[in-house]
């Protein structure tokens, strides 16, 4: 399995959403210049509180929630197919069967 950088797993959710790079920069009150340089690694140090704020945007509870997820599962093409995924694939984000099936 790839293993994605934060920005690559930022710009593959936000895509997975729908949204331009506009849409979340808005968001999460940025410039479009420097989301771009944060997908596409080409900036250092960007702050835990941004990246915390940037994660819930495209629908994840926190950062770390992010870091942990694989993004390249089956049957994922967007944002709303993630609960199906989840149900059909719960290894592939870490989960066993059980806690997925309540």
């Amino acid at each position: 399995m790839e293993r994605l950088s934060a920005g690559q797993k930022l710009a593959r959710l936000r895509k997975m959403r729908g949204w331009t790079q506009q849409q979340l920069a808005d968001a999460v009150d940025i410039s479009r210049v420097y989301l771009n340089r944060i997908e596409h690694d080409q900036t250092a140090n960007v702050r835990p509180l941004f990246l915390d704020t940037a994660a819930r945007a495209v629908g994840v509870e926190s950062w770390a929630a992010l870091e942990a997820l694989p993004l390249v599962v089956p049957g994922v093409t967007n944002f709303h197919s993630i609960k199906g995924a989840l149900a059909a694939h719960p290894e592939a984000f870490g989960l066993s069967p059980i806690l997925t099936a309540v």
